[in-house]
């Protein structure tokens, strides 16, 4: 899937994929991103569920539950 005209990559969406080497729930990546950072960059609520539920509509991530 070409990625032309899906906007630009932020630092928070690339750090957030960065984490997502495996599967995590919202805290999980919000570690992992402040470890890949060394703590320079420490994501609230608010802007990882916004770039995960963007990821998503653009079908960059899969959501799933941990009962699949």
């Amino acid at each position: 899937m070409p990625l032309e005209g899906q906007g630009a990559l932020t630092e928070a969406v690339f750090y957030i994929l960065l984490a997502l080497h495996e599967p995590f729930h919202g805290y999980g990546i919000m570690q992992g991103v402040q470890e890949l950072t060394k703590d320079r960059l420490a994501l609230g609520p608010g802007t990882l569920y916004g770039a995960l539920n963007t990821l998503v509509e653009k079908r960059w991530i899969e959501a799933f539950n941990s009962e699949q």
